[in-house]
């Protein structure tokens, strides 16, 4: 409730909304409550615009260096995608290296092997012919022959020296005086020539055998050397 000062012909007034005001009064009670929550405001104003600010300067440099940091990370992503690559590329080209490798390796295993049994049967031969005073170079030799296969399908051996009937003839290209190189398995037995060609067998005349090896019916027979 507002009052006025109880003096003849003087009367007091709001500085704010000019009503009339009780003795020692500048203010009346709305007036001073806006004043006082004015002068609250304006002493908060200035550290709160200070705080806000540092927030808003803070939060920037935070999404400059998050910024940053995402764009470093993609380069090297990028990077690490781009060596992943390189790296699975020569991990095909040495895979396939390998395997080439793998398979000329098992090649001259192959190889390797065919020759020491050629050496073996040319020792044998010739170590045979010698000790029988044969010159060796005529059961070296031979003719050329194409590849055959064939079994032994009988053995006369109440002859000297033995002969054999092969399972090839004419039909399959066996010519007189082709060689066979008999096996049994892989072990080498003994060296035939072609004497008579008929046109599904042909007969052979032993020319050595390894050893005291002989030559049964069954055995494995080629002109190439097994």
């Amino acid at each position: 409730m507002k009052t006025t000062l109880d003096v003849p012909g003087l009367s007091l007034v709001c500085t704010g909304c000019r009503e009339p005001l009780g003795a020692e009064q500048a203010f009346c009670s709305a007036c001073l409550a806006r004043q006082r929550g004015e002068w609250v405001a304006s002493l908060l104003a200035g550290p709160m615009v200070l705080i806000l600010a540092a927030l808003v300067v803070g939060a920037a440099a935070l999404a400059g260096i998050s910024t940053r940091r995402v764009s470093l990370l993609r380069t090297e992503l990028d990077t690490t995608t781009r060596r992943l690559e390189i790296s699975t590329g020569q991990v095909a080209r040495l895979t396939q290296l390998k395997t080439s490798l793998e398979k000329d390796l098992g090649d001259l295993r192959v190889n390797y092997v065919d020759a020491r049994k050629t050496l073996k049967e040319k020792e044998t031969l010739i170590a045979m012919a010698s000790a029988a005073g044969v010159d060796s170079p005529h059961y070296l030799a031979g003719p050329p022959v194409p590849t055959i296969d064939a079994r032994v399908a009988a053995v006369k051996s109440n002859v000297t020296p033995e002969l054999v009937l092969l399972s090839v003839g004419s039909d399959d290209k066996v010519e007189k005086g082709f060689h066979f190189s008999i096996y049994r398995g892989t072990k080498f037995v003994g060296k035939v020539v072609v004497e008579k060609v008929l046109s599904d067998s042909c007969g052979c005349r032993v020319l050595f055998t390894d050893g005291d090896a002989r030559i049964l019916a069954g055995d494995s027979a080629a002109t190439r050397l097994q």
